[in-house]
């Protein structure tokens, strides 16, 4: 009987020891489980996914641009479009208030009041035209932050909207 009992006891303990194994090997509670194999990342398309503050501090640094409070959804003067072939690219507001766009590889970005469009790559920053003249990005790079910039523009507006909200409590 006793034997029994520790024959029991161990198994119930290994059971336990597999269990704690298996665990500490399955994705967190935060990271969903994909439902698709890996894919590698195509640097030909646009990526919107959120920057390290790792990332967002040496950018900040490079571009002398504040990403301090990105990924917050707060107003500020630099938001994110994407990274693109190796290319972290962020819109920047400047202090002039007329109406500007800029032109670059046939394509058109315009806003408000004056604004830059800054790239970073690799320790180096640069605008959106230099990063073009580089060959950082092609034109079809561009044309995918072309197409993303009212979204852009959009995200910023409905930030902007919810800080002037906690702003009346």
């Amino acid at each position: 009987m006793k034997q029994l009992r520790k024959l029991c006891l161990l198994f119930v303990f290994a059971v336990m020891i597999l269990t704690l194994i298996s665990a500490c090997q399955s994705p967190s509670i935060d990271t969903p489980p994909s439902t698709e194999p890996s894919k590698p990342v195509d640097p030909n398309v646009l990526s919107t996914v959120p920057l390290s503050q790792e990332v967002c501090k040496e950018i900040s640094e490079i571009l002398n641009v504040n990403l301090e409070n990105y990924p917050k959804r707060c107003p500020g003067p630099v938001w994110y479009y994407g990274t693109i072939n190796g290319c972290i690219v962020t819109f920047k507001e400047t202090n002039l208030h007329v109406e500007s766009y800029i032109r670059v590889a046939d394509c058109e970005f315009r806003y408000h009041s004056s604004f830059l469009i800054l790239v970073y790559r690799e320790g180096e920053g640069c605008t959106l035209e230099e990063a073009y003249d580089k060959g950082w990005l092609n034109k079809a790079h561009v044309k995918q932050l072309e197409e993303r910039h009212p979204k852009v523009l959009e995200e910023m507006k409905q930030a902007h909207k919810e800080w002037q909200e906690t702003q009346k409590t």
